[in-house]
Formats: C-alpha cells, structure tokens, sequence
C-alpha cells in the first residue's frame, strides 16, 4: 500500500514526524549506498524506522549492534590525551572496518525505506556535504539551494545569505562547546558556565529559526513543500504545531470535528499498548515478554498508519501542501509578524521607504477587503450565543479570514525583503534575530 506523506500527523497527533510515501526500489535503479555518517541527512522519521523494525528485525539489530560499536570506538580514541598515537591509530583502523561492515547494511536497510525524494540526486547531495559541527543543520539550511522551483532572484539571495549564515552558527556552536567544556571542570562555577552555555545554545535556536523565516517569506509554496520532503528527520517537526492548524487555507467545521475525531480514538486505541510496552520495558526479564512487546509495537504502528489515511481523507491537496510547507523551527507566531515588526531595528534610505509606501498603497484594496470580511466575520461571532452550534461556524468563519490575511502579510514581507531590503541589509535582519516570546 502507497502511504503520503505529511508531517500533518504530527499536528494531529503530536507523535512522529511527518509520513513518507514508500515504493518499492526499481531494479533498474543503480543500487544505493549511504555512509554511516549520512544515515542522519536522510528525510527518513521515526515511523519508518519502527516498520522497518517490525517487518526485517534481525538486519535493523545488527544495524544497530555495529552503530553502537562503531561509536564507541570513536568515543574511545576521542578520549585519548593524543588520538594519533599508535593506540589512536589502530582505534581509528578498527573504526574503518566497523564501518566497512555498516555500510552494506544501511544500503540494504535503504532499500527497505525507499521514497520517491530519496533518488541518486539526493544521496549524491549528502555525500558530497562535507563534515563537520552542526551537519545536520548546516546541511538543512543548505537544502533551499538544491530543490527545484525556487525563482532566481530568491535562490541568489538565499545563496548571498547563507554562508553569512552558516559562520555565524559555527562560531556560535564553538562558544558553546568552550562554555560546556568550562563548567565540566570548574567546579563551583560551573552552573554559571552551563548557564553561559545554554544561552547560547538559545542564540542558536533564534538564528536558524530566523532564516527558517527568511524562507517561509521569499521562497514559494510549492518550493517550500518540496523542500520539507527532503529534510532530515530532526527537521521535519514543527514548532507551535496545534497553532498552525489555524493558518490551513478553508479549514471548515466539519474538518475540525473529523480531526478531533481521529485523535480521540488514537488517543483510546494506543494508551493500552503504551502502557504494555512501558511496563514491559521496565521489566526485569524482559525475554520471555519480547514477543508480546512486538505485537503491541506492530499494533502502534498500524494505529499511526491509520491515523495517517484518515488525516489524508480528510484534509484537501491545497492544504496537505500548505502544511508541508510550513519550514521547521518557526512558531505561528513568528508567521504573523507585521511589516513594521519586520523591519524593526533596520535604517531604511529616504528611497527605500519610498518604496515601501508604494507597496502598501498597492496592497491598499487588498487591506481593506480584509478587515471588511474580518468585521463581517467578528459581528457573527457577536449575535451567536457562546454556547450555541452557530459560535464554532462563526469561530472558524474568523480563523479562515485571519488565515488568509496571515498569507498575504507573509506575501508581502516576501516583497519587502526580496523589493526593498539590499542583501546585506537581509543579512543583518537574519543575523539579528529578536529574543522570542
């Protein structure tokens, strides 16, 4: 069975990342490969590993008998006082055969979890990323350059931006790494450099978020979906993600009380088989319970896949894309910023406001079309009674008309940073993230 996929099931449920569609590998492919170190680029969550546990057990356990090995030997000689002398040397030799070894295993279990982003394109992407602190991350942010779709002048900016982008979150990680490796041996002060070092880990967190948000307004729906699909794993959640159910285009009434639906009988179904599975995993033999464990496991896992095909027929294809295409890290809030909290703290030439009234008197009609559905919309919430079935189609007659002004302000930052901002001025704006709320 073809399963979509959509990181809507973490809105609904709160559980995993979004689902991947799966297909089976065409033979006339050539065969994939994936390094160890890579395994964490590709766009493969937490769902598709437990399938991949439930239906080829033994290849995922030795996947992991030889993932586990291999780190502990990089600990070992990471450890060293000299991680180059003979014994370093003949750690890392044992660390090249483990990962010999773990290689062919991946491919296979790669062919096991096929989808249709996750072509040669894609691992040769990967592969030629190079190494490094936050790659993960860094690769991420690198992603908006390789998809497809994105206009011109949007790629050039994005692309004048990101290395800017990607020195600042190099220096910001070795300022954390030196306040952790502070407090692991200063003793009394060493709350004080944790609190150092979790600061800046917060400084981390606001800087890719604000260049999440540099691509939520310039880069185009479309683009933005194709893009989530080729995340990795850690970047296929969502911040704020109940909140950003109220930003789908034509959310109706009937809609709500199906997705409500869904999670209420997930919520019944599962809470059994959770509970078994912790209970069995606190057990002290846990042997003769294994096969027990993995039926309830299996049953989860059949319970999300449902939960997913209901969300599927529930839910339009403008909506399943508007949903893909909301970037990682950026919480409902940060997608509503008006114009002025936009450019806050940024000096615009005589010209450049110029321009900027042109633009808001060009969307002037728009404005007002706006607040005249948002009035008609607001005097139905007032003559339906608080508890009456009117209020929650006169609720979600609201939510649909903020959703579409929350649009066209996105639409329009869009122009105000792609029309009247200079690129440097952009990197400053993405550099010089406020604190959030």
């Amino acid at each position: 069975m073809t399963v979509p996929r959509s990181s809507w099931i973490v809105l609904l449920l709160a559980v995993l990342a979004c689902a991947l569609s799966r297909a089976q590998a065409d033979e006339a492919n050539p065969a994939r490969t994936i390094a160890p170190g890579d395994w964490a680029l590709l766009p493969i969550n937490e769902l598709e590993v437990q399938e991949l546990t439930r239906d080829h057990p033994e290849l995922v356990q030795r996947a992991t008998s030889l993932g586990e090995r291999l780190r502990r030997i990089e600990e070992q000689r990471a450890a060293r006082p000299d991680p180059d002398d003979d014994g370093g040397r003949r750690l890392a030799e044992h660390a090249r055969v483990v990962r010999e070894q773990l290689a062919p295993v991946l491919s296979e279990a790669l062919t096991h979890v096929t989808d249709p982003v996750i072509d040669e394109r894609l691992l040769a992407h990967i592969a030629s990323t190079p190494p490094g602190p936050l790659r993960s991350t860094r690769y991420a942010l690198g992603l908006v350059l390789y998809v497809d779709g994105v206009a011109d002048d949007v790629r050039a900016l994005l692309a004048h931006v990101l290395p800017r982008v990607d020195g600042a979150l190099l220096v910001l990680d070795s300022e954390r790494s030196r306040h952790e490796a502070d407090a692991a041996r200063a003793g009394e002060d060493a709350l004080h450099h944790k609190a150092l070092a979790a600061a800046v880990g917060e400084r981390l967190r606001r800087l890719e978020a604000r260049w999440w948000l540099l691509v939520d307004y310039v880069m185009a729906e479309p683009a933005r979906a194709a893009l989530h699909q080729r995340l990795p794993s850690d970047h296929q959640k969502l911040e704020t993600p109940f909140e950003h159910l109220y930003s789908l285009p034509e959310m109706t009434v009937s809609q709500t009380a199906r997705i409500r639906s869904v999670l209420e009988e997930v919520q019944v179904q599962a809470g059994p088989d959770q509970a078994l599975v912790k209970r069995i995993q606190s057990a002290t033999d846990r042997t003769e319970l294994r096969a027990e464990r993995r039926a309830a496991q299996n049953r989860l896992v059949e319970l999300q896949r449902w939960a997913i095909d209901e969300a599927r027929e529930i839910l339009t294809a403008g909506q399943w894309q508007a949903i893909e295409a909301i970037p990682p890290r950026v919480t409902a809030a940060e997608r509503r910023v008006t114009s002025v909290e936009l450019l806050a703290g940024l000096t615009l030439t005589p010209e450049q406001r110029a321009q900027l009234a042109a633009l808001r008197a060009e969307l002037g009609s728009v404005r007002e079309a706006f607040l005249e559905s948002r009035r008609q919309a607001a005097a139905g919430m007032a003559m339906a009674g608080p508890d009456s079935p009117e209020m929650a189609g006169a609720r979600m007659e609201m939510a649909a008309v903020e959703a579409e002004g929350y649009a066209a302000q996105r639409g329009f930052n869009g122009r105000v940073l792609r029309e009247v901002l200079t690129a440097d001025q952009v990197v400053t704006w993405v550099l010089t993230p406020p604190a959030r709320q």
